[in-house]
């Protein structure tokens, strides 16, 4: 199965997802009326709140990165966008996050300082296929190459900036 097959098996069946997102938020939701404010900065409404902030920003901002990845090296019309697999992460992203900063500093949960730096370090070598591809610093463009190729480059720039940002933040 390719992810391609995936997405497509996702989009034809919606209510999978929308399933997600209903139950994420009915968690959500409960979990602000049984935890007050200053119990959710201890043990274990911290740990189940980071566990949710994962479970809505991994889809999310891998739904970004499609999107990103969709439009500007497949130039997919906007026009093709499913709803359900590259739009309903991002909002469910957006909404559990408000929510779940109305009880607890997303700070204060574990992991999320290691969660935000991923997703920088996953936006710097977007940014930086984009650009190579633009201007044709490597031999052939990126939506010309087969998909392993493509994801061996950006395993290799993401370490390679990785590295970088290691070592200019010490």
């Amino acid at each position: 199965m390719t992810l391609g097959d995936f997405l497509s098996r996702l989009s034809d069946n919606p209510n999978l997802v929308m399933g997600y997102c209903a139950v994420i938020l009915v968690i959500i939701t409960v979990l602000h009326f049984i935890v007050g404010k200053e119990d959710a900065q201890h043990s274990p409404w911290c740990g189940i709140y980071s566990v949710l902030v994962y479970l809505v920003t991994v889809p999310g901002m891998a739904a970004v990165f499609f999107n990103i990845y969709l439009f500007l090296f497949e130039r997919q019309s906007i026009m093709e966008t499913s709803m359900t697999v590259q739009i309903l992460p991002i909002i469910l992203m957006i909404a559990a996050l408000f929510l779940i900063k109305i009880n607890v500093s997303l700070r204060s949960l574990p992991g999320f300082g290691k969660l935000s730096s991923l997703i920088l370090t996953i936006s710097l070598v977007l940014a930086l296929m984009w650009v190579l591809d633009k201007t044709r610093l490597i031999i052939g463009a990126f939506t010309m190459l087969p998909i392993q190729y493509v994801v061996l480059i950006f395993v290799g720039l993401f370490i390679f900036v990785k590295l970088a940002m290691r070592r200019f933040s010490s």
